[in-house]
């Protein structure tokens, strides 16, 4: 039922894209849809949802998209479009993709939630002070398999969107 609903929601951003104001090339709709099903590949084996600059280019190049300039101008209309997470102007962010919005949602709702989370002592942390330590963060976030300069973008992406703000404690307020 996940795959079907995933599969669902594949079609709906590819009729999205295909509605938009601007035509887009056939290759960054198929890199669209390639990155989608990447997306659902990578759910079902519960593996993060963000592929390194150069896993978005392997994956693109299979469908046309072969240069890195390129590359960054569809990453920056699909994310236009909300169908994904880039930020190309910023030293964190811009050699990660989220290939799914959604997915960085979860992560941010073990940072607000004190009920969602994987340990006892950032909950009671959030608790207490309404706020996680970044020690208690990586804690929260090892369950999701990021890897340490994953939990970073990860962070960072959460920041640019306003979601949380890090404090001069060491600390993130969502």
């Amino acid at each position: 039922e996940t795959v079907v609903a995933l599969r669902r929601a594949l079609d709906e951003a590819v009729r999205t894209v295909l509605q938009a104001e601007k035509e887009l090339p056939v290759e960054w709709v198929l890199t669209l849809r390639r990155l989608l099903e990447v997306a659902a590949e990578r759910a079902q084996l519960r593996l993060p949802l963000v592929l390194t600059l150069e896993e978005t280019l392997a994956v693109a190049a299979t469908q046309g998209v072969s240069t890195p300039a390129e590359l960054r101008q569809c990453l920056s209309t699909l994310g236009a479009a909300g169908h994904l997470l880039y930020f190309p102007n910023t030293d964190t962010t811009s050699h990660q993709v989220v290939l799914d919005p959604g997915w960085l949602g979860a992560l941010f709702a073990d940072v607000a939630f004190p009920t969602r989370a994987k340990s006892a002592r950032a909950a009671q942390s959030r608790v207490e002070e309404g706020r996680v330590a970044l020690g208690d963060l990586d804690v929260l976030w090892e369950a999701h398999g990021l890897t340490a300069d994953q939990r970073g973008a990860a962070l960072d992406f959460m920041t640019r969107l306003s979601l949380v703000v890090v404090s001069g404690d060491s600390s993130v307020i969502p």
